[in-house]
């Protein structure tokens, strides 16, 4: 409701790239933990973390994603998700898009997942929600789906979104 879109609305992140390391250097701060769990950042290395801008929510989809149950997944999702989500009214289409997701073969292929995205998009954007396919090209590649609150960031376009010449499998 109004509470939580003022909340988003005053979080000021930016969009990029933070290397944002504990004092020992070997590990991400505190707050960059949190930020990951919560879907307002993602994870792309060791120390290095992708924040997502207001109004954009994250979710990793790894092998520990594909491990878990559609239950324990949306259970578990991320608060910064569940927030976007539940404020569009649009867990329902969640569940159901994450159920499909766990459909896919082991490793999916970009292809597979992208038409898993393409089943969903409009169902998505009845709730004023795009989503987004991405990933870095890193040794170790780190792959996100992005949900974008349309009535926060009207013009984001995904900087890290999958192209078709982009090809390899998810995993």
């Amino acid at each position: 409701g109004l509470a939580s879109a003022s909340k988003r609305a005053s979080r000021m992140a930016s969009h990029g790239t933070s290397y944002l390391l504990s004092s020992a250097g070997l590990s991400l701060t505190s707050e960059a933990t949190v930020a990951v769990a919560e879907g307002r950042a993602v994870q792309i290395a060791r120390a290095e973390v992708l924040q997502c801008p207001d109004g954009v929510a994250a979710l990793r989809i790894d092998k520990r994603f594909f491990a878990k149950s559609v239950e324990v997944i949306c259970s578990e999702c991320p608060s910064a998700l569940k927030e976007l989500l539940t404020d569009r009214g649009a867990m329902e289409t969640y569940f159901n898009f994450v159920s499909e997701l766990k459909g896919l073969a082991i490793p999916p292929s970009k292809e597979a997942v992208r038409q898993v995205r393409d089943k969903f998009k409009d169902a998505f954007r009845k709730h004023t929600i795009t989503i987004f396919c991405c990933h870095t090209k890193s040794k170790q590649p780190t792959r996100w789906i992005s949900f974008v609150d349309r009535g926060y960031q009207p013009n984001y376009h995904e900087e890290h979104a999958w192209r078709v010449q982009d090809e390899c499998c998810l995993m």
